[in-house]
């Protein structure tokens, strides 16, 4: 109800905005806390495999375009953070 509100009657013009009480990263759990997702593969009618729906979501950019958030140290990614949240 609240998309459909947000979308045809303001337009995507809302003159408000949720709040939350704390940071993003001081909501996530470690990986190890959760049970893992087990996805049935795509099955072509209703789920599909990741380019298939990349290209049906309009998704348009060059695929050599640059990434926009650039790291000082790629390798802290695959050190610290993937063993915590992957």
């Amino acid at each position: 109800i609240y998309a459909a509100l947000d979308d045809f009657v303001f337009k995507g013009r809302t003159p408000w905005t949720f709040r939350h009480s704390k940071k993003d990263n001081e909501c996530l759990e470690r990986a190890d806390s959760y049970a893992p997702i087990s996805y049935p593969s795509p099955d072509g009618e209703i789920t599909f495999d990741i380019p298939t729906s990349l290209y049906r979501s309009g998704t348009n950019h060059d695929h050599d375009q640059p990434a926009h958030l650039k790291l000082r140290d790629d390798q802290v990614v695959y050190d610290q953070n993937m063993a915590v949240y992957d």
